[in-house]
């Protein structure tokens, strides 16, 4: 990871403060219709005017679309009008299925610090890091989300996304390599951000590690390209 990409994520601005709440329930979240065009959408009702405290419903997505609860997601609130200025909230809910994955004995769901401290794990494919998978890593790519903030306050458009594109899914190091030099840069991609992340903490024994390719060999703790080892291509979908 070169010294010029790790000064852009430090240079990235962030929200000054955030009143950030998360939910592991969905009884925040509603379908009903939109008084400006009447059409159906999924709303968070949780959020709050800024000066009055009076109750503000956000719209999440299309009311067409499935539940937004089979995946976990950052809402940020802006300012959606008079007494609608939910400005500097976030609210990030984490789906049953986050859960299921972190537990699923197909990746290593341990804290990133006991990895840390104990080492990769000698079995399956371990050494990769799209297999390292605690539900601490989930909450840190929504926590990026949140923390970045909105392009604009008077707009439901986020500095740092999900997925760039709807047709669009980036949840593997190969994605966000094949991202480089594309629009959106990867540095705005919340799974993109969380991988590096994730690799500049994963000093394995407070040993220099090198994730420059996602994969390391467990005894060198140096890159190691995936067709060189036991790890194979696989496909998440990040719930």
């Amino acid at each position: 990871m070169s010294s010029g990409y790790l000064d852009s994520i430090a240079n990235i601005t962030v929200s000054d403060e955030i009143q950030l709440a998360i939910f592991c329930s969905d009884g925040f979240i509603i379908q009903k219709e939109s008084p400006a065009d009447h059409q159906q959408y999924w709303w968070d009702i949780e959020f709050h005017d800024n000066n009055s405290t009076e109750p503000v419903s956000l719209p999440i997505q299309d009311g067409e679309l499935p539940s937004p609860t089979e995946k976990t997601f950052t809402k940020l609130g802006y300012n959606a009008g008079i007494d609608q200025n939910a400005t500097g909230q976030a609210h990030i809910y984490i789906s049953p299925n986050t859960f299921n994955l972190s537990q699923s004995p197909s990746v290593d769901g341990r804290n990133l610090a006991d990895i840390r401290t104990e080492g990769l794990k000698a079995d399956k494919n371990f050494n990769n890091i799209d297999y390292l998978r605690p539900l601490s890593r989930s909450i840190m790519r929504e926590l990026f989300v949140a923390v970045g903030g909105l392009l604009d306050p008077n707009l439901n458009m986020t500095r740092v996304i999900d997925i760039p594109g709807e047709n669009t899914d980036i949840s593997m190091f190969k994605d966000c390599i094949a991202q480089k030099n594309q629009n959106p840069a990867p540095i705005t991609i919340a799974e993109c951000l969380t991988i590096v992340a994730t690799g500049l903490f994963l000093q394995i024994h407070d040993t220099p590690t090198f994730w420059s390719t996602g994969v390391v060999n467990r005894d060198t703790l140096r890159a190691e390209e995936p067709g060189n080892s036991s790890s194979q291509d696989i496909t998440f979908t990040l719930n």
